[in-house]
């Protein structure tokens, strides 16, 4: 998740009805794998399980009843050491193996007996890094019988007061060659463990020995926190679900950790496919290397979450000496000079920094693996949307492009990324709209699938909740048939050969309106052999009564070449309509594939050339502007929307009150003309000669049919009445009365950088400094326009920048400078506390250059906010922000390790627009 934004909300309940036919997988075992002999899931799932084994609910009490074990995962055969601290008198151990188990889950498999209760000691958080390291006193020894059968096992603690918690483990099959490794992902429950009082992401201590934001290290020796799966990590949030319905199947799997995956101790390469189940955040180099280097061996992957390797971790050997006990994570700090930063591997070994794998340091984006990559979380669960049904992962599900299914995507989801690392060939299966937090807004979940030069099939579901579509078990409603059918297409495409396949994406071209005797642009198809075996293609060709107008060529092996199994082809199809009207043919392709011949329909329409001409919007209003002061620009786009060349001769602003506005735009001169779907703009700004309701109208003349064109323009002349203004020009900042001596770092009005006059404010910090100017409004004003300038001395440090408050100095805005997407975020406080944000674009932000930030806040129950930048809008909100105590006192702020620059602030009741700089 953002390095700025620490926040997470973990979802323990998931209660969401959903509306699509759910599969209930009864009692009999269902052989997904296809064997003709049953493996040891299948067998071991015959057995009976045991009721009762988790109707309880552990109490949030650390040390009433909690243990750990010296291994978080052994082999069979091998043995496991227990401890267990509680304030009983006594207490048992029963051992678990979770599965399917005709629907229980579970199935006792031993009784340790009963153990005296020891209290053993809190440990102290190291000073340093915040490390909670428990040395207790062993319980038990837990001998591993060879035969017990490879999964997630659960040891359940009962005390005699009949309180109860389990330690986690996973017995590995080490040297087995099962079909499917199921990796469990205990890196990232520990990172999210607060047992003891620390976490990567939290101290919950009273910081009198450890004072860091978050631990920078965490250990395996102790236990997990109660309130996480009764003790079992973060196991029952996602991948409990996935093993109750993958053993429900009966599916060959052997069980893993992200631990053993670092260190290979089962190799991927023994197995056919890897599994990484709902959140698996925090990864190792060489979990990294490990998974990749499978791919390129050809072993299949399936990343069934998301947020998947956001942050690299390092593993470390305890006290002891006992290997990879300790997580090392220093993640926000790991690039700084602040507690418990910096990573002391920053800058000496950068490929093992415990940063974002996506920071330029490690320059390792995450869809370089997985095709996708975080981008956020929502505050809802959302529909998964069909995308590319022809897929074979579709088949037999029903599902058509656009089908839904409701609470599939969240509560952290990945999109595809732009940015150089996408894998080529990547297949979009699902594309979920979703409106996720922290100032992203409205965005899209990415569900792919892409073909490695190895063969090797790489999913990725983009969302953490796919296991929910699995199973309905612990309250979940949302397990749904087509879900179940597409994640059994894909395990047994994992595991089992196939005859070749055709999948033809897209299945139909339309080419839509074509000039007659002009040639389209190509169109692609791309023919996907989805099978496990080589495709041999006879012919390709086109025909239908309109083959003539269209041609193709194309990159596929026709026989006797073939077409590698999970390999594609490419066929590039162009339009040249010889008559006016519509034209249909069929691409066609002969194959060995079942199905043959495959098809794609071919349509277009001939048309005589004709100019065509669309303005967006037909209207502009400017609203109230402030008397002689120009508004920002509003913008209209002409659109050539016919099929030949548009000659623009004119654009004008005529009418009642034309001088009031002026237009410029990127449209050709009639010399020129603009191309058959090309756009120009129009910029229309708004400067009020007198008060009240002022209209004109702007007329295009061009070439095309229904010309000429008009716009209405409106607007509304106004008086502003000045609530504040800074006062810079004046060499001081008297106006800035209110107090602010707490901050250490230094505040000049100098005359080297302004924006607009001679004189402007700096704020200038050295490291762990900030400083800022503080003022009063003349008086508490509910609707109000906020204008300053700023520009950053450096971009590197992220930074408040300002922020509006109420009397008692509470906040109604505040803006922030992010150095990662080097953008600004807006955030805006409503009526009980919520928090609103606007952003601005990324990357929108630059060293040494001045920016206009206008902020307009009307603290009403049909509340309104808006934020422009540079006279540009950048959004709206439109909630209830009503207040008892609005908005009276400025903030002008920096606590960045550099200068930043202030000018031109204003606070005004009608917009003031940018100002002309020097």
């Amino acid at each position: 998740m953002s390095r700025w934004r620490p926040m997470r909300i973990i979802l323990v309940c998931l209660l969401i009805a959903a509306a699509l036919p759910v599969i209930y997988v009864t009692a009999r075992l269902v052989v997904g794998a296809r064997h003709a002999t049953q493996n040891a899931i299948q067998i071991e799932n015959s057995k009976p399980g045991t009721d009762g084994w988790n109707d309880f609910a552990s109490d949030l009490q650390y040390d009433l009843i909690s243990g750990y074990g010296s291994k978080i995962s052994v082999n069979h055969g091998d043995s496991l050491d227990l401890y267990v601290t509680t304030t009983a008198p006594s207490f048992s151990i029963d051992v678990f193996r979770t599965g399917w188990y005709g629907g229980i889950g579970a199935r006792k498999v031993t009784s340790l007996g009963s153990f005296t209760g020891v209290h053993q000691p809190m440990p102290n958080p190291d000073p340093k890094t915040g490390l909670i390291d428990c040395n207790w006193t062993k319980t038990t020894t837990l001998n591993i019988p060879s035969d017990w059968v490879t999964g997630v096992y659960l040891a359940k603690l009962t005390t005699s007061t009949n309180k109860s918690s389990f330690i986690f483990f996973v017995v590995r099959d080490d040297g087995g060659h099962e079909d499917i490794v199921f990796q469990t992902s205990v890196t990232t429950y520990q990172a999210y463990n607060t047992w003891g009082g620390t976490g990567l992401y939290n101290n919950e201590t009273n910081k009198a020995i450890f004072s860091g934001a978050h631990a920078s290290k965490v250990s395996f020796n102790r236990p997990f926190r109660p309130g996480d799966s009764n003790g079992a990590g973060h196991y029952f949030f996602w991948e409990y679900k996935f093993v109750r319905w993958a053993e429900s199947r009966g599916y060959d799997l052997t069980y893993t950790t992200d631990i053993d995956t670092a260190a290979n101790t089962n190799p991927l390469t023994n197995h056919k496919a890897f599994l990484s189940v709902g959140h698996d955040e925090y990864w190792t180099k060489s979990m990294r290397d490990n998974v990749e280097n499978a791919i390129k061996a050809g072993v299949n992957v399936g990343f069934f979450g998301a947020n998947t390797s956001y942050w690299q971790i390092r593993l470390e050997s305890d006290s002891k000496g006992v290997a990879n006990r300790i997580e090392v994570g220093y993640k926000d700090f790991a690039q700084f000079n602040t507690p418990p930063g910096p990573d002391p591997m920053f800058n000496v070994d950068n490929s093992v920094l415990t940063d974002l794998w996506r920071d330029p340091h490690i320059n390792r984006p995450e869809n370089g693996m997985a095709g996708v990559m975080y981008e956020q979380q929502v505050y809802q669960d959302y529909t998964f949307v069909a995308k590319n049904t022809s897929h074979w992962i579709y088949a037999g599900t029903g599902f058509t492009d656009g089908s839904k299914v409701p609470g599939i995507i969240g509560y952290e989801y990945d999109r595809v990324f732009d940015n150089g690392a996408t894998p080529p060939g990547l297949i979009v299966l699902g594309s979920s709209p979703v409106n996720a937090c922290c100032g992203t807004g409205n965005s899209h979940a990415d569900t792919t699938i892409y073909t490695a030069p190895s063969g090797a099939r790489v999913f990725a579901s983009g969302t953490i909740q796919w296991s929910l579509g699995l199973d309905n078990s612990q309250g979940n409603t949302y397990a749904n048939a087509g879900i179940q059918q597409m994640t059994a297409n894909l395990l047994n495409n994992f595991i089992s050969a196939a005859p070749p396949g055709v999948s033809l994406n897209p299945g139909s071209i339309n080419f839509g309106n074509q000039n007659v005797n002009t040639a389209s642009s190509p169109q692609s198809l791309t023919l996907i052999n989805n099978g496990s075996s080589a495709l041999t293609i006879n012919s390709i060709g086109i025909t239908g009564g309109s083959a003539s107008d269209f041609s193709q060529s194309n990159t596929c092996p026709i026989s006797p070449s073939t077409l590698a199994a999970h390999s594609s082809c490419t066929i590039s199809v162009t339009y040249q309509p010889s008559v006016q009207g519509n034209s249909s043919a069929t691409l066609t392709i002969n194959d060995d594939a079942s199905g043959s011949p495959h098809t794609a329909a071919l349509t277009g329409a001939g048309v005589v050339p004709a100019p065509g001409s669309s303005l967006s919007p037909t209207s502009l209003d400017f609203g109230t502007q402030n008397l002689s002061i120009a508004s920002g620009a509003k913008q209209i786009t002409l659109t050539n929307n016919g099929t030949a060349a548009l000659t623009i001769n004119s654009i004008g602003i005529s009418g009642t009150n034309a001088s009031d506005y002026t237009q410029s735009n990127s449209c050709p001169a009639s010399s020129s003309t603009l191309a058959p779907s090309a756009s120009c703009t129009i910029n229309v700004t708004f400067t009020p000669a007198g008060l009240g309701s002022r209209s004109a109208t702007l007329t295009v003349n061009d070439s095309a049919a229904g010309s000429p064109y008009a716009i209405a323009l409106t607007g509304t002349g106004v008086n502003s009445t000045i609530y504040f203004s800074d006062g810079f020009e004046g060499g001081n900042t008297s106006k800035w009365s209110l107090p602010n001596s707490d901050g250490s770092g230094s505040i000049t009005v100098e005359s080297s950088q302004v924006h607009s006059g001679t004189k402007a404010a700096a704020i200038t910090n050295g490291s762990n400094q900030y400083a800022y100017l503080y003022a009063p409004l003349s008086s508490a004003q509910a609707h109000t326009y906020t204008r300053f300038y700023v520009r950053l001395a450096s971009t590197t440090y992220g930074s408040i920048v300002a922020i509006g408050r109420n009397q008692n100095n509470g906040s109604i805005w505040e803006v922030d400078y992010d150095n990662v997407t080097h953008a600004f975020d807006i955030y805006f406080w409503g009526a009980s506390n919520q928090v609103y944000s606007i952003s601005t674009p990324n990357n929108s932000v630059n060293a040494n250059t001045w920016y206009s930030l206008e902020i307009q806040d009307f603290q009403d129950q049909a509340g309104h906010a808006q934020v422009w930048l540079n006279g540009a809008s950048q959004g709206s909100i439109d909630q209830n922000l009503s207040t008892g105590n609005p908005f009276q006192r400025i903030m002008m702020y920096s606590n960045a390790q550099t200068t930043l620059y202030f000018d031109d602030v204003q606070v005004a009741s009608n917009y003031n627009g940018p100002v002309e700089g020097e």
